[in-house]
């Protein structure tokens, strides 16, 4: 399967529109990266402003499993600090 048709089965998920809360952000990360986990797989994540948006990610062939755990924590860590940005607001 291309790329591009891995891309497009993963738009609904990765659509600007999708509001990601933060106390269900944690399973909505896990689910994203099981449907994007793929050796070579350049996908398309992100979160700004508790939404989905557009940031590359690489998983390489061999480092599938920590690549899917620091991909994890960097997008927890993006929600964490938009959360705390709103708060200090």
């Amino acid at each position: 399967m291309s790329f591009h048709r891995r891309f497009l089965l993963l738009l609904p998920l990765l659509s600007a529109t999708s509001p990601v809360p933060t106390d269900g952000a944690e399973q909505r990360v896990d689910e994203v990266l099981e449907r994007a986990h793929d050796t070579h797989l350049e996908t398309l994540l992100g979160l700004a402003r508790g939404r989905v948006q557009a940031v590359g990610i690489v998983f390489r062939h061999g480092a599938e499993q920590r690549n899917r755990r620091v991909c994890r924590r960097m997008i927890l860590r993006r929600i964490m600090k938009k959360e705390a940005s709103k708060a200090c607001s």
